[in-house]
């Protein structure tokens, strides 16, 4: 990503990017290892064993997506969903063992389930990124607020790869319930605002290119940001625009729509981390919703609004 292009998000989502970016550090804070080999293993907070069963659950998509890409090398689905799980891993502070070479005599590790389970195809496979998805969110309300934006990119990214992959693998997979009032009121705030209207404009000016039979799809998905703005609002956002937004600078065959979708994911993402559970879950159904295509779901990478 050019230079360019981060500053005009930065500038359009406040620092969500940065924000969601910064996943590795407090995400895994109760997992210290110990360095006093003689020290008791301390009692784990609601938050780390949510993390930590959020951690081994991503242990074992990465290591059934690995063993099926190995037994099925001409199915890149594999490898896509292994690198994803590498990286919702090195995202949420990986598993958690408080003595990783070894515990000193006298003392065990705590149990971890982290094998790919025993007969994994496909579809199962499809099943634990939904999974994945769950209890990311799930975790996220036992989290500070500051991950809880970080623990939603997780949640998004796994539920955009199984939609992409289950037609190759099997099983089935969706956005959930995409409501756009309910995203907005959930993600309600200047900045939302200022970044949905920015989006829409961006949208707007892209699908004016296509064909007329060819918008139907953008045009409902502009509407939609409209009902998104409109709720905002309705919420008690304060009502920041002002005029034409400035279009970000494009390079190596980056396009309005691609930059509207990542600046929107951003910030609806940080915004849903003042949000309650079902708050979060409907801005994550309604951002999934926001990528039509295979390749517009490919763009958002493994965390979606992460950069």
């Amino acid at each position: 990503m050019q230079h360019a292009d981060r500053d005009t998000r930065w500038m359009l989502a406040g620092g969500a990017v940065l924000a969601i970016a910064v996943v590795c550090g407090s995400l895994a804070l109760a997992g210290v290892r110990l360095d006093d080999r003689d020290a008791a293993v301390p009692a784990a907070s609601p938050g780390e064993r949510a993390r930590q069963g959020l951690a081994e659950k991503v242990a074992r998509l990465r290591a059934s997506a690995s063993a099926l890409q190995t037994a099925h090398p001409e199915v890149p689905q594999y490898a896509t969903i292994a690198d994803r799980a590498k990286a919702y891993s090195a995202a949420v502070g990986g598993v958690w063992r408080p003595w990783p070479s070894g515990a000193p005599s006298g003392r065990t590790n705590p149990p971890v389930a982290t094998a790919a389970p025993v007969g994994v195809d496909g579809a199962s496979l499809v099943a634990q990124l939904q999974d994945v998805s769950a209890s990311a969110l799930a975790a996220s309300s036992k989290a500070p607020e500051g991950d809880r934006a970080s623990y939603a990119s997780i949640a998004l990214g796994s539920r955009l790869t199984a939609i992409d992959a289950s037609p190759v693998l099997g099983g089935r997979a969706s956005c959930g319930t995409a409501d756009p009032a309910a995203a907005g009121s959930s993600a309600a705030n200047g900045d939302s605002v200022r970044v949905a209207e920015a989006a829409r404009q961006w949208l707007q000016t892209d699908a004016a290119q296509l064909a007329p039979a060819q918008r139907s799809r953008q045009t409902a998905r502009i509407e939609s940001v409209a009902r998104l703005q409109s709720s905002m609002l309705a919420a008690g956002a304060p009502d920041g625009r002002s005029g034409p937004a400035a279009p970000p600078a494009l390079s190596g065959g980056a396009t309005l729509t691609g930059r509207a979708l990542s600046a929107l994911t951003a910030q609806l993402l940080l915004a849903s981390s003042k949000a309650d559970a079902s708050g979060r879950e409907a801005v994550v159904a309604y951002a999934c919703s926001l990528y039509l295509t295979p390749a517009e779901r490919a763009s958002a990478g493994a965390l979606p609004g992460s950069g």
